[in-house]
């Protein structure tokens, strides 16, 4: 629980630098979302992997943006620590009077998320808006 508010936090700290009003609206970005599919997660039913299962590991780096280290494993799954994901999402795009654009990379389990759902899952003090982290977790912000 601890883990989702430090990154509900740094989202929240993240947006508001980049210009955006402290409340959103349904409409929070007029541009259409950028979302790329890396990979479709292969009907293994294992939940647990081994070292020879990891193709590549994204270090947690202040540097390069990556907010939590995280593996992208052969069979086309990805994972944190705790939890498995099917895809890998790229979304770009700019809240409500935000000055510059940001991409989010996340892993997720929901085929039909956008930057806007994923914005306004932050930013809402409407708690049944958020995601799980079972649905969802950020895993990079690139400015």
């Amino acid at each position: 629980m601890t883990g989702k508010i430090i990154v509900i936090c740094l989202i929240v700290c993240v947006l508001a630098m980049s210009g955006c009003r402290s409340s959103m609206d349904d409409n929070t970005d007029k541009q259409d979302d950028d979302v790329i599919y890396t990979y479709e997660m292969s009907d293994s039913d294992s939940t647990n992997t081994s070292e020879d299962d990891i193709i590549q590991t994204y270090e947690k780096s202040d540097k390069d943006g990556r907010v939590r280290t995280y593996y992208e494993l052969s069979d086309g799954r990805w994972k944190t620590e705790n939890w498995y994901y099917k895809d890998r999402v790229i979304l770009s795009g700019r809240t409500h009077n935000a000055i510059s654009g940001v991409t989010l990379i996340c892993l997720s389990n929901i085929d039909d998320i956008t930057f806007s759902s994923l914005a306004e899952s932050f930013l809402s003090s409407n708690y049944e808006k958020h995601y799980s982290v079972e649905e969802v977790i950020l895993v990079e912000i690139i400015y």
